[in-house]
């Protein structure tokens, strides 16, 4: 057995934390190859992922059903300075040009390919105006309720946009290049959790590989598309690799400004990231008394301090623009009159169907689906088997059960500081599907197709992406629970490997009819 120490907070670093603090037995042959490989079994899952990212993303036409023109035209109008104003929602002619001659109709209409136009842009030039004009001129005034969103995936994508502009790329090549921004987003995602499960959670070699390996095919097809939910798990996760950081260590006041500043990119990244700041209540708070014990509370204040600071002025800037340019500070106003959805009274809230077990299950089932794998579909079809979709609800339902059984309800030989991890992992995933389940009762929906009246549940998993890795953590937790109860100590690695295949089968059988359009990247040579 590894040799436990007393002391939970050491003086040096969340690494040798990790290393020190280990209630997990010696690791198997299995996990101890992985050990001794780590970083090459690493670096290969992060290829893999690159390529599976770029291959799906080249193979899904645009525009899909997760309204990505309107987000492709909020990167493009961030590539030229934007700033939301009430006067300027329209869609912009260079979005609106690449709108009209690179979109496909198969995610909208069951045309077979036979009957259908083949894509403008293989069309004769002189066509290809005569369409592109128009077409431009019976759209000229749609507009894009998107221009207010949170703007720090937009602006990062549009200096993207810029640097694919600077590289020579035009048209379609330029469009791909966008979605392409995805493959690194996900692949430091990766690493990144590598390091949070190995050096935060101190997880056995067996569990901190296999999360990661999980992740990397992991089916959330959100990834395949421009959409600002792409970062969310990338910045919450950072967010949390640094709160955890500053809590278990000692670190300079530069650690704790740039700890801010990623917590309010979060923040303006997509506004359901909003249990980001639960957690940097709890950890402030849990920081605040660790201080008072060792007496260094008026030494570190200041620090404390500057990492409020950093995230609140940023966040009450945006706020404060939009309240200034559109008299709206939250920026959805106008978007929800245009859904046509009208705010409830609080007695109206209380009858929502989410408050009756059926309710309940409905909302939670379809939320496990969807933030598993994704909302795309394909002729008018999810692009889902119904038999994955219950392994996904159960699945989740059985390891987090596990999970909370064995790390929570059970008196265990555990650290307070992995305690408090564990803890907030769940804490997240919870605060996520309660803040979704909260907005749903808060309109009636009118005749939206979604949210309707007759569903009246936000179940789009993409929104609270935040809670990705945490999800992941206690899904793998409870695996290696049940694991080691069939054999022995068998390696989590094991199972996670079978069902990291089972994904890949049943993601390759239902989007292979994808990959024959002619309207995707493999066709733009």
């Amino acid at each position: 057995m590894n040799k436990i120490h007393k002391n939970p907070r050491p003086k040096t670093s969340p690494i040798s934390f990790a290393q020190n603090n280990r209630p997990e037995s010696q690791p198997n042959r299995i996990d101890a190859y992985l050990v001794k490989h780590e970083k090459l079994f690493i670096i290969a899952i992060c290829l893999i992922a690159a390529f599976r990212i770029f291959l799906f993303c080249a193979a899904f036409p645009f525009f899909n059903n997760v309204d990505e023109q309107f987000h492709f035209d909020l990167v493009v109008k961030y590539s030229h300075g934007y700033l939301p104003r009430s006067t300027n929602n329209i869609i912009s002619p260079e979005s609106l040009r690449a709108i009209i001659l690179y979109g496909t109709y198969e995610y909208f209409n069951n045309i077979p390919a036979s009957e259908a136009s083949p894509p403008i842009w293989t069309l004769d030039t002189k066509i290809q105006k005569m369409l592109v004009k128009d077409m431009e001129v019976k759209s000229t005034t749609q507009k894009n309720f998107e221009t207010t969103t949170a703007p720090v995936y937009y602006f990062t994508a549009g200096m993207w946009y810029n640097a694919g502009k600077l590289l020579g790329l035009e048209g379609g090549y330029l469009l791909y290049w966008v979605r392409f921004l995805n493959i690194g987003i996900f692949v430091l995602l990766i690493w990144l959790t590598w390091l949070f499960c190995k050096n935060i959670l101190g997880m056995n070699p067996g569990l901190h590989i296999s999360v990661p390996l999980l992740l990397v095919f992991f089916p959330q097809d959100v990834f395949y598309s421009i959409n600002s939910d792409v970062l969310s798990p990338l910045l919450f996760l950072t967010s949390l690799y640094m709160l955890y950081s500053v809590y278990i260590s000692k670190k300079n006041m530069l650690f704790y400004f740039c700890t801010g500043i990623v917590i309010a990119l979060t923040y303006l990244t997509k506004i359901s990231n909003l249990p980001v700041f639960a957690v940097v209540i709890i950890i402030l708070w849990a920081k605040t008394r660790q201080l008072q014990k060792e007496n260094n509370l008026r030494k570190y204040l200041p620090h404390l301090l500057l990492l409020i600071l950093a995230f609140a002025v940023p966040i009450a800037c945006w706020h404060g623009w939009n309240a200034y340019a559109l008299n709206d500070p939250t920026g959805t106003v106008e978007k929800i009159k245009h859904l046509q959805w009208t705010p409830k009274s609080p007695s109206q809230m209380w009858d929502h169907p989410i408050f009756t077990p059926v309710g309940a299950a409905y909302f939670l089932s379809e939320l496990t689906k969807t933030f598993w794998r994704g909302e795309l579909v394909w002729k008018l079809q999810r692009l889902a088997w119904q038999s994955m979709d219950l392994f996904y609800v159960f699945s989740s339902l059985l390891f987090l059960s596990v999970t909370i059984g064995s790390r929570f309800l059970k008196k265990i030989s555990a650290f307070s500081s992995q305690k408090l991890f564990y803890h907030m992992n769940l804490c997240i995933v919870l605060l996520f599907i309660l803040f979704l389940g909260s907005v749903s009762t808060l309109y009636d929906f009118g005749n939206c197709w979604y949210p309707s009246r007759a569903h009246p549940y936000f179940t789009s998993g993409r929104l609270i992406l935040g809670a990705m890795i945490p999800f992941l953590v206690l899904y793998v937790e409870g695996l290696s629970c049940i694991a080691k109860t069939i054999k022995g100590c068998i390696s989590p690695i094991i199972p996670v490997f079978l069902i990291s295949a089972l994904i890949t089968g049943t993601e390759i059988m239902i989007n292979y009819k994808v990959f024959t359009s002619d309207f995707n990247w493999f066709h733009l040579f």
